[in-house]
């Protein structure tokens, strides 16, 4: 039903159409992220797990925390692992009441926190969403102009056919020229191109051998076409 609704309004059309055709880049794109996230999570457990048991105690925890990180909840995480556990600067640890994430090694990673906390946000939370904006932009762009095109497709037809209708040409059931349309149309791509009117063309002008009309007369007959 969506689709069907969707087909009623050309702009939503060709947002739904234009996420549909991205789903790949995009699945790709997240595959990407996902790695991305693990390996800041994994170098996050080896630098701070001792120092900040709450941020970076498990790869789950640690998933989450560079999540929060990438989303510019980056405060608490910075200050900890910057400054140390149990500094005045902020309220530090014991965050939670559990032992097992109690810090136990004080610790201020100075420079080094702020430029891992810096460098995953601007690679987590810039650059990754960016790309995926990105791509189903394109594919938006895209869409617009293959709806455009079918539109001004459309309009010339029923010009044309206005036209043969005046001077008395009889023209064929529309169902019939889309059966044709679409035989010729061998890659499925919606449009013909200089290789598939070729073969009509060849058929048409009974043309014995396949060079005997050059791509650059294809290019002009289908230029007048």
């Amino acid at each position: 039903r969506l689709f069907r609704f969707a087909k009623s309004f050309p702009a939503l059309r060709a947002v739904v159409e234009s996420l549909v055709a991205a789903t790949s880049e995009v699945g790709w794109v997240l595959l990407l992220m996902l790695i991305e996230n693990y390996i800041f999570a994994i170098c996050g457990m080896m630098l701070f797990q001792e120092t900040d048991p709450v941020h970076f105690n498990s790869v789950l925890l640690a998933l989450n925390t560079i999540w929060a990180v990438e989303t510019l909840n980056w405060s608490d995480v910075l200050k900890i692992n910057m400054y140390g556990c149990h500094h005045p600067v902020y309220s530090g640890y014991p965050l939670v009441d559990s032992p097992e994430y109690q810090c136990t090694t004080e610790y201020a990673y100075g420079w080094i926190a702020a430029a891992f906390v810096v460098f995953v946000v601007i690679f987590g939370g810039l650059i990754m969403p960016t790309l995926l904006i990105g791509i189903v932009t394109v594919k938006f762009d895209q869409k617009s102009k293959q709806f455009d095109d079918e539109e001004e497709d459309y309009v010339n037809l029923e010009a044309m056919k206005l036209n043969l209708k005046a001077e008395g040409v009889p023209l064929p059931h529309e169902k019939s020229i889309r059966e044709l349309f679409d035989r010729l149309d061998a890659d499925g791509e919606g449009s013909l191109d200089v290789d598939e009117l070729m073969v009509v063309l060849k058929g048409l002008m009974d043309v014995a051998g396949a060079g005997d009309i050059t791509d650059e007369q294809a290019k002009q007959i289908t230029t007048v076409i």
